[in-house]
């Protein structure tokens, strides 16, 4: 341990374009799709320290996670965690796990552990239905994964982590005009775990819509940078997803407005749109920062109409979480 090492940390967000396949039949279940975001982000700070200390926000929830790891890694240094931004948190952004990567990654490089995101995400109980967070925050970019394997996690320390079979560049170019209605949060922790055993395997016949759209249109856009093609996809997969989600979400999307909302922002100028993981937040992707100003401009009258929310532009981060160690 350097008693005079800072930690700095700024992660991305994430936007979850959809699970794939809730089947397990061929050795796997879940798998997504997913896109790493700029903004908003999680900031933080961290030194070594006697005692475990947290300043700043959130520092309930970043003691919880701090404590979490130092029990699963009892040789770790404790450390002073100062939260200067956070992720708004259950809106579908992956707020729990950039804090719990940036938390236990700041800890670790403390303390000279050896420990990349996968391994620190599976002790702290992140990534295991879907791993678009923990990989947004190593590489960033356009994510695919393959879901969970059906080894236990008695056979292979890492299998309940989701394994990412395509890590690509997202255009730099394109905008994402990201809302978030001021209605319920999306589900998460006991409740969404709950969803997940209630929920109905899906059809082959509907996973493979869904598959044939990433790979024969989806993936092929993002090489062409063919927005309006990546965009048709986009909203084509979010309603076959919503779909086979809403015997447990109540409907396509988290509610009414939430469905609204998307519609408005393809009526609006949007290539495409959709929901993000749970809810509320809704996003839609446009190929300029002219286009993202109008459409920002237009969802945020639409939202004030109904209730208020939160409107921003965004662009893909291609990166992944920025860390950096200097002496105090």
């Amino acid at each position: 341990m350097n008693a005079r090492l800072k930690v700095n940390i700024v992660t991305p967000a994430r936007l979850h374009l959809g699970i794939i396949d809730t089947c397990s039949d061929l050795g796997r279940k879940y798998g997504s799709i997913g896109v790493t975001i700029d903004t908003p982000n999680v900031v933080l700070e961290a030194t070594p320290s006697r005692a475990l200390k947290a300043t700043g926000v959130d520092t309930d929830r970043t003691l919880r996670i701090a404590q979490k790891f130092l029990e699963k890694f009892p040789k770790a240094t404790k450390a002073e965690i100062t939260v200067s931004r956070t992720i708004p948190e259950h809106v579908g952004l992956g707020s729990g796990t950039q804090l719990s990567l940036a938390i236990g990654t700041a800890i670790s490089r403390l303390s000279g552990l050896e420990l990349n995101a996968r391994e620190i995400a599976f002790a702290l109980g992140r990534g295991r239905v879907s791993g678009i967070g923990v990989s947004a925050f190593m590489k960033g970019g356009f994510i695919l994964d393959a879901g969970r394997s059906n080894v236990t996690e008695s056979q292979h320390t890492l299998s309940g982590v989701s394994l990412p079979v395509l890590q690509t560049r997202f255009p730099d170019e394109w905008r994402f005009v990201v809302a978030i209605p001021n209605v319920g949060k999306g589900l998460s922790g006991h409740v969404e775990q709950e969803a997940f055993s209630d929920l109905p395997p899906a059809s082959p016949k509907l996973v493979g819509e869904i598959c044939r759209l990433i790979i024969m249109k989806m993936l092929p856009s993002l090489i062409e940078k063919n927005v309006r093609n990546f965009g048709e996809s986009m909203t084509a997969v979010q309603r076959l997803v919503g779909d086979s989600f809403s015997e447990v979400q109540g409907g396509r999307f988290l509610s009414p407005l939430v469905e609204d909302c998307i519609k408005f922002m393809l009526a609006s100028g949007a290539f495409g749109a959709g929901q993000s993981s749970w809810g509320p937040t809704v996003y839609g992707i446009v190929d300029s920062d002219p286009s993202a100003a109008i459409l920002e401009k237009r969802v945020d009258e639409f939202l004030k109409k109904r209730g208020g929310g939160m409107v921003l532009v965004t662009k893909a981060n291609n990166v992944g979480a920025k860390i950096t160690l200097s002496d105090q």
